[in-house]
């Protein structure tokens, strides 16, 4: 019996544990990459998620890649989708200059 507990909580350690809840800066970029997404999706002629899940939106903000090599360590996005994407995407993530504040 003491052998079956200590497999189950082997096992149990083997399950990889998902991340807690988005704190409000992760949740802030999954937006304005979700509003991109839908933005760009509208001008091209695509559905949203051809371009990216909302897992894969969610993956990239939670990550914030700052260069393609991080980007590619994303799930969702390959080689294609980060010739196509890429650029945009890391330009969507980079802090903005208005939204700093001011040094009085």
């Amino acid at each position: 019996m003491r052998r079956l507990k200590l497999l189950a909580s082997n096992l149990i350690n083997l399950i990889p544990k998902r991340p807690g809840p988005p704190n409000a800066e992760v949740e802030r970029r999954y937006e304005l990459l979700r509003q991109w997404r839908n933005d760009l999706a509208r001008e091209i002629g695509f559905r949203p998620f051809r371009i990216f899940s909302n897992q894969t939106l969610r993956d990239i903000a939670a990550a914030r890649p700052t260069d393609s090599k991080g980007l590619l360590q994303i799930k969702g996005v390959g080689p294609i989708k980060l010739s196509q994407y890429g650029r945009a995407i890391l330009d969507t993530l980079k802090p903005r200059r208005d939204c700093l504040p001011e040094n009085s």
